[in-house]
């Protein structure tokens, strides 16, 4: 039997969190949970989470900050990321967009909603429940999204953080334009 996929929810409204893993745990998943962005940029690395819920704004930093340094960090660069705001405005979602957010939901929303990003977002990803622990390969081309180590012919690539997310989503959907 595959383990559950995991999310990490940082928000520091500890009710929504709670409500946010209660709903998540109901649909199959494992959470972990974070109220600022210190305590989540750790628990990113720790718990290398499947998916990430990440609060605009938090006590100590704006998810905007948090989301950056993940993407400046090998370790979580490729780590999917929902932004949740309560700002609907389009500038916030670009910015949010732009910031490396894989997608953005605006509060409130609706538990059919949440879930339906999750997915999307998590099949968008190609992230596996199970099997060769992250691992994925067409043509000769190897990447590992746990270690983020790719390998051509069998020696290593050395790529950028954008560079092994552009790569991962070609791999993961080869045949799509």
């Amino acid at each position: 039997m595959s383990s559950p996929r995991t999310v990490l929810i940082v928000e520091d409204h500890k009710p929504l969190r709670r409500l946010l893993a209660f709903l998540l745990g109901n649909a199959g998943y494992s959470t972990c949970e974070a109220g600022d962005g210190a305590t989540a940029i750790d628990e990113a690395r720790d718990a290398s989470p499947d998916l990430v819920l990440l609060d605009w704004q938090l006590p100590d930093m704006d998810g905007l900050a948090v989301l950056r340094r993940w993407r400046d960090d090998p370790v979580t660069a490729v780590l999917p990321v929902i932004m949740m705001s309560g700002e609907s405005a389009e500038g916030d979602r670009v910015a949010g967009l732009k910031a490396g957010a894989d997608d953005y939901l605006v509060k409130p929303f609706g538990k059919d909603e949440l879930l339906a990003r999750v997915e999307a977002v998590l099949r968008r990803a190609g992230t596996m429940r199970d099997g060769a622990a992250g691992q994925r390969e067409f043509a000769g081309i190897v990447v590992d999204t746990r270690s983020l180590r790719v390998t051509a012919g069998g020696a290593p690539v050395h790529l950028g953080p954008i560079e092994f997310r552009m790569l991962n989503l070609f791999v993961t959907s080869p045949e799509r334009v």
